[in-house]
């Protein structure tokens, strides 16, 4: 064979070499792309999911303030409400970086930090005075009653 019959031949099975690993890499991207389709519906199903459980926590929080429950912890300690696992680390035993978790309707949301707890009661306190203003102001229209 001459030499140009040697570089022309260099030169297809370089191509050819290059088209088999571009039909691979395409396949994987194929892959790839199937995958994530995957997690992002993964995402939107835990993100729906969370969104339903923060809902019935804040209603569990405002029945709670409504009905002046105790809390432990500043969480509210009412039957079927949140219940804070390892309240010590809620105290301060972590360095006041990270509280407990918190489990609603028997699903772990998480670790929640001191800030989310002092929200929790914050929100509880507020609920709570709310209600207690509404008591005073039934009490006063009575009085004015008479």
């Amino acid at each position: 064979m001459s030499g140009k019959a040697l570089i022309i031949e260099s030169i297809a099975k370089s191509a050819e070499r290059l088209i088999a690993e571009n039909r691979r890499l395409r396949a994987e991207v194929e892959k790839a792309g199937a995958a994530r389709e995957k997690l992002r519906s993964e995402n939107r199903r835990l993100a729906a999911e969370k969104a339903e459980i923060e809902r019935r926590l804040a209603v569990k929080e405002l029945a709670a303030g409504f009905a002046g429950g105790p809390l432990v912890n500043g969480v509210a300690a009412v039957k079927g409400g949140p219940v804070v696992n390892g309240g010590s680390a809620v105290n301060g035993a972590t360095g006041g970086k990270t509280g407990a978790g918190v489990t609603v309707d028997g699903v772990n949301t998480g670790a929640a930090t001191v800030s989310e707890v002092d929200r929790h009661g914050v929100k509880l306190a507020r609920a709570r005075v709310n209600r207690l203003m509404r008591e005073v102001d039934k009490c006063i229209a009575l009085l004015n009653r008479d």
